[in-house]
């Protein structure tokens, strides 16, 4: 297997543990890309719930500010 693609990570997504010696890391194949953990508990972590993980590294469209009547009197949103 060719380690120096670079779709290749060498952190653990799960816990943020940098993995050396990625050739006896666990693997995890996720959307054509192959993510390396830990342990075989980060590895099943990630597995359930890929996006979770994924999401942390990537910036989130933030919804339109909503327009929320202010409290005259104080100051503030109610």
């Amino acid at each position: 297997m060719n380690h120096s693609n670079s779709n290749h990570s060498g952190k653990d997504p799960v816990c943020g543990s940098v993995i050396k010696d990625l050739t006896t890391a666990t693997t995890y194949r996720y959307n054509g890309r192959v993510f390396y953990f830990c342990s075989a508990y980060c590895r099943d972590k990630f597995s359930k719930n890929p996006r979770h993980y994924l999401g942390k590294r990537r910036h989130r469209k933030l919804p339109p500010r909503m327009s929320l009547p202010i409290n005259r009197m104080r100051g503030f949103h109610p």
